[in-house]
């Protein structure tokens, strides 16, 4: 089974039942700002994909910072990491910094706004 693929289809399923809802809770990234205007934010924990080059510079700032980062290789599912990992570490309320494929950020961001926790886009 193609776990990308799952992932991508039964997101954009979510998001339709999602829709039809009267007060949907859908969870959104916050989009990165502008180079020139963006300010360090100082996040409690780093997920990153270190296939991408944003998340090798992520993988960069979050080691400078001697922020908690955790690294989603290939061979590791989002909800397994999520589940056996960041979870047990990240406190309600806590700012989460992402540099993942589109899917994975989604669910990342499902699982973030079961703690009421924010995501930032990196």
């Amino acid at each position: 089974m193609n776990r990308r693929a799952f992932i991508r289809d039964t997101s954009a399923m979510a998001v339709c039942a999602a829709s039809r809802l009267t007060t949907p809770r859908v969870p959104t990234l916050i989009p990165a700002a502008p180079p020139e205007r963006r300010r360090p934010t100082p996040a409690d924990v780093a997920v990153f994909d270190p296939s991408l080059a944003t998340g090798r510079r992520l993988a960069r700032d979050a080691r400078r910072r001697a922020a908690r980062a955790f690294a989603l290789d290939a061979d590791v599912d989002i909800g397994a990491l999520w589940h056996a990992q960041i979870a047990p570490c990240v406190a309600r309320h806590a700012t989460l910094t992402a540099a993942l494929r589109p899917a994975d950020a989604f669910v990342l961001a499902c699982f973030a706004a079961s703690r009421d926790c924010r995501l930032i886009d990196a």
